[in-house]
């Protein structure tokens, strides 16, 4: 019988001696670090069991909290030492979201005999003394020579400690101001590519990583995003869109040209190359997925709660790390292990609320740099991993500092530099004067206009996203609302008293609020509902809001009455979003969910009709009589603005901004309802965004 403790297991070539600390295979030695070993023992000593991961990480560090990644490392670390992978024979056993399993047969062996016979002659004894003495003085020797090894190696790290990263310099590499943060940056050493947007169409295009004049890339589709290069630079990973809501047919396409090939039927939000340049990690509705370049071997990994975007992978290939924005539209890093496992947050409680995002890792593998809002600013910022024994997890460190906001690193192939959007919003105020057949400068800076009821007052957002109120003629202007509290679609009561609008604050969801038009608090509405977009009822005494989520049960529009509080749904209203009641009371219109349909509710009748279709809708305003609607179609080619007459039931093209906004230039073109005097409003982004190349030292 073997003593308590000194079992030895064989499985396969190896044999595991616990009591030792030491895993042989065929007798030679097989280097394991500690944690690693223990792993290997717990799953050796349950072989064929399930080990769920909150069992492991309670054994492996108990009354520590560690994330679920640390766990997966040590199982690939162990399958690197068996000898197995993801892709070969499982002597670990992935049990998606819930634990591993051993699965090779495992024998138990009594201790060994040690190959010696014991002396038959006995050995004199020592004195008591010197009995006593060997092992306290070898004990010294270990303690002294443990602690000279723990203060060089403090020493050691304290020297060779690098530097916080540096910003060396900044240079613009495109001027137009029309580049496309969502389209994202790659490069491939000597160019970089990058979407560009003018009015409803986008293209591909590409310029030298020096700068100079961008080309457009002959590519196969109107509008085409790059997702990745493949590891070799040999193809490219696209995907074809309509707009920026993701849904895209996957290709690959050779970065010299050619024919693209779909990937199978995938449809994805976005993509990326695994690093063995054979299969592609894929995200579509928050579901995240690998499959194969035919479309094949699909293999689901995990979903989180919202939209995944933005892969990148570390340069070892151990992990990948990607943005998850919520359905309260909040912005998270995330990583998962390079077979799926451990999905966790990056940083959970380093910003105040997460608003992070668009991170890429630099070929050195210790940096990654990413985005990230704070104090209002979108700057970049760089997190390095820890190194040497008794390095803790570093605190990320703000690389950029204005007066752009800077978002969507990408590196260089060399990791000497950053390229990033630089962002800065030059968006103004017109009004169409109809007999000058010309767009005319606004008094007002602000956008998403609301006119009360009697014409008087005028509501606005300032870019800081800030409630305001003046009269119709700029004066008597008022700030309503302050940061941190940002708000959306302000609304006038009927009796032009109070605005309603949506707001939010750090950590919070979208929920609604009213503020007085001479000032005071806002006071929260139906504290526990979430919602996009809120309007008043035509009583004034209650109010309708979005539906609360895209389906299930609680996804029709709700009616709360503000006195009391309770709450009513619309019927049929089921997916529909932003609603508007005209102000007669007489109907209640509503987008569908994909911005591509009006609907309008007749109360009496109780029932909804499709008043209109457009390829993406963008702002829609009933006009002052009822008897018609007014609605943008963002991806018209002029993106133009149309009208409803609720008496003949026609649609007519009203307005569109051809010339001379988007002939001089104009990126983006939005209407913003009617001014004081009926005229129309449109907001005028004439400036967005650039490339940037950010020198950088990160030694």
């Amino acid at each position: 019988m073997s003593s308590p403790g000194k079992e030895i297991y064989v499985f396969g070539d190896f044999r595991l001696h616990p009591a030792e600390h030491l895993l042989t295979r065929q007798g030679q030695p097989v280097p394991l670090a500690p944690k690693v070993f223990d792993t290997l023992v717990i799953l050796v000593q349950n072989a064929g069991q399930l080990i769920t991961k909150d069992d492991f990480i309670k054994q492996l560090w108990p009354g520590v909290f560690v994330e679920e990644v640390a766990l997966a490392q040590n199982i690939s670390q162990l399958r690197r030492a068996l000898g197995g992978n993801a892709d070969d024979v499982q002597v670990i056993q992935t049990v998606p979201k819930r634990g591993y399993r051993f699965t090779l047969p495992v024998r138990v062996l009594d201790t060994p005999p040690t190959g010696k016979e014991a002396p038959s002659q006995e050995t004199p004894a020592e004195p008591p003394d010197r009995r006593a003495a060997g092992p306290l003085k070898r004990m010294a020797f270990v303690v002294a020579g443990l602690g000279i090894f723990l203060a060089a190696t403090l020493s050691f790290q304290w020297i060779t400690a690098p530097s916080e990263p540096r910003l060396l310099r900044t240079t613009a590499i495109t001027s137009s101001g029309r580049a496309e943060p969502w389209g994202g940056i790659q490069a491939d050493g000597s160019r970089i590519y990058f979407l560009e947007r003018q009015g409803a169409a986008w293209s591909l295009m590409q310029t030298s990583v020096t700068g100079g004049e961008p080309r457009t890339v002959a590519v196969p589709f109107p509008n085409t995003k790059i997702f990745g290069l493949s590891p070799d630079r040999a193809e490219f990973l696209i995907g074809s869109f309509v707009d920026l809501a993701g849904n895209m047919p996957l290709w690959t396409m050779p970065a010299q040209g050619g024919p693209p090939r779909r990937v199978g039927d995938v449809t994805v939000d976005d993509a990326v190359w695994f690093p063995d340049g054979k299969r592609v990690l894929a995200t579509r509705n928050g579901e995240l997925f690998s499959v194969e370049l035919d479309g094949g071997n699909r293999r689901h990994w995990f979903s989180v709660d919202g939209r995944a975007v933005d892969f990148s992978w570390r340069p070892d290939g151990r992990a990948v790390r990607f943005t998850v924005t919520d359905p309260k539209g909040d912005l998270s890093l995330w990583e998962a292990s390079s077979d799926g496992d451990g999905p966790h947050l990056l940083l959970p409680d380093w910003n105040s609320t997460h608003a992070e995002c668009c991170g890429a890792w630099m070929p050195n593998g210790k940096d990654y740099v990413f985005s990230a809002i704070r104090d209002g600013k979108e700057e970049l910022w760089v997190l390095r991993e820890p190194e040497g024994l008794f390095q803790a997890q570093a605190k990320p460190v703000r690389l950029t500092g204005g007066p752009n906001d800077f978002s969507t690193p990408a590196s260089s192939v060399d990791g000497k530099r950053i390229f990033a959007f630089g962002v800065q919003n030059q968006e103004k105020l017109f009004r169409y004067d109809a007999k000058l057949g010309d767009f005319l400068p606004f008094p007002l800076s602000g956008m998403e206009v609301a006119l009360s009821r009697d014409g008087e007052w005028m509501a606005y957002l300032d870019f800081a996203e800030t409630v305001w109120r003046c009269r119709r003629d700029g004066t008597e202007r008022m700030q309503l609302t302050s940061p941190p509290l940002r708000a959306t679609w302000p609304r006038w009561s009927p009796d032009g008293k109070q605005i309603l609008f949506v707001g939010k604050t750090p950590g919070s969801q979208l929920t609604p609020y009213i503020v007085a038009r001479d000032g005071g608090a806002p006071s929260q509405v139906a504290k526990d509902i979430y919602t996009s977009f809120a309007d008043w009822m035509p009583d004034g005494e209650s109010i309708v809001l979005d539906a609360l989520e895209p389906s299930g049960p609680n996804s029709e529009m709700s009616i709360v009455l503000l006195k009391s509080g309770e709450i009513s749904k619309v019927p049929g209203s089921a997916g529909l979003i932003q609603p508007r009641w005209s102000p007669d009371g007489r109907y209640l219109a509503a987008v569908s969910a994909d911005f591509k349909m009006v609907q309008l509710f007749d109360p009496r009748r109780r029932e909804w009709t499709q008043l209109a279709t457009a390829r993406h809708l963008g702002r829609y305003q009933w006009g002052a009589d009822s008897r018609e609607l007014y609605f943008q179609d963002l991806l018209d080619p002029q993106e133009a603005i149309f009208r409803w007459d609720g008496r003949s039931r026609r649609i007519d093209r009203v307005l569109d901004f051809r010339k001379p906004l988007l002939q001089a230039g104009a990126i983006r073109c939005s209407f913003e309802g009617f001014a004081p005097d009926g005229s129309y409003l449109a907001s005028i982004r004439s400036n967005f965004s650039n490339v940037y190349a950010l020198d950088v030292d990160l030694q």
